[in-house]
């Protein structure tokens, strides 16, 4: 089972006890979808894409900013981040600083022990779409699992 891993021992004792309202340090992650078992991760064209959660761009590198939010930076390349627009799509792209399209919250359901990415320019969260493997960010829908990461 794939959780929201962090790399410091602190941390994921936080996340396995179920205390945590947002990640709290700096580490390697991998989000997988409640709905679909599929993990957000980098295709080969840069896009944002759902994935085996094997697969090395599955993984991703979590950088909490000054404001509380996080970056999403590619594992295997930390020059490029997690993006949406308003256009509703997810992307990965070139980091820049300071870039609201670029950053996330991390909301943690502590009675449920499940995650979103709520984003932070246009308050959205990411969503995986039915066929398991597409995403965007869409308002909230809280009977809607499709919203909610491991």
């Amino acid at each position: 089972m794939y959780r929201k891993l962090i790399a410091t021992a602190a941390a994921a004792a936080t996340l396995v006890l179920g205390a945590a309202a947002t990640a709290s340090a700096n580490g390697n992650v991998t989000w997988q979808s409640v709905a679909q078992g599929t993990c957000l991760g980098n295709s080969n064209n840069n896009d944002a894409a759902m994935k085996g959660c094997s697969d090395w761009a599955a993984q991703w590198y979590d950088q909490q900013e000054s404001d509380g939010s996080f970056t999403q930076h590619v594992r295997d390349n930390a020059s490029y981040c997690l993006a949406a627009y308003s256009d509703h799509d997810v992307y990965v792209e070139k980091c820049t600083a300071n870039n609201p399209w670029q950053r996330f919250y991390e909301k943690y359901d502590n009675s449920r022990g499940i995650w979103r990415l709520q984003h932070v320019a246009t308050g959205w969260y990411v969503t995986v779409y039915n066929n398991g493997y597409s995403i965007g960010v869409d308002p909230f829908n809280e009977p809607d699992n499709k919203q909610y990461f491991r």
